[in-house]
């Protein structure tokens, strides 16, 4: 089965097994233009932000209205070796990529509506993920009302987050949630936390 990673094409290509699979199963998507503009530009380095400003300014579609963008990383991050044996705690002392729920709160947010963007079967390849059904549970609680976007296309949720007011993604996050973190200010999104 096919797993799309924006992050991990556009920071980490080499680790990918075959990057242009994108191309094959998602022509349409941010991942196969980036792709496609760096080999006719003839660029191999990684990392292509200002490539990746260029391609997401052409689709982004402006606010409709001030919002907090949440990103949260479930998945593998809480159910899987080895980082489930990390996350021993997550709901207190949070881990390696997820904030504890007390965290949200600590932000005190601007009266905002408020969507978590999320997939919890990341990584998973179809085993259950309790942890991160919890903890999505948890942090959600937190900060209710919010909206729960889950299961969506990756690019999808990226150029929702990019018309976001605020955006709170983990500073150690992963590849997606570092590319968030350096293309949301291009966009003039605050990024929490800072």
């Amino acid at each position: 089965m096919f797993e799309y990673r924006l992050g991990d094409l556009v920071n980490l290509p080499f680790h990918i097994t075959k990057p242009w699979a994108v191309c094959t199963h998602m022509p349409e998507s941010i991942g196969c233009e980036y792709m496609k503009l760096q080999s006719k530009l003839n660029m191999t380095r990684t990392r292509n932000h200002d490539l990746l400003e260029e391609i997401v300014r052409k689709r982004v579609a402006p606010a409709r209205e001030a919002f907090v963008a949440v990103h949260i990383r479930l998945g593998d991050t809480l159910d899987k070796p080895p980082y489930s044996y990390w996350c021993r705690r997550v709901y207190t002392k949070g881990c390696l990529y997820a904030y504890p729920p007390h965290f949200y709160e600590e932000l005190h947010l601007p009266r905002l509506p408020i969507v978590i963007y999320t997939s919890i079967d990341k990584g998973m390849q179809g085993k259950a993920a309790h942890r991160s059904q919890a903890f999505l549970t948890n942090v959600s609680q937190v900060l209710r009302p919010a909206t729960i976007h889950m299961r969506r296309q990756p690019d999808h949720d990226f150029l929702d987050m990019m018309s976001a007011t605020i955006l709170v993604a983990h500073a150690r996050g992963g590849q997606f949630a570092s590319l968030l973190r350096r293309i949301a200010p291009r966009f003039n999104v605050t990024v929490l936390p800072r």
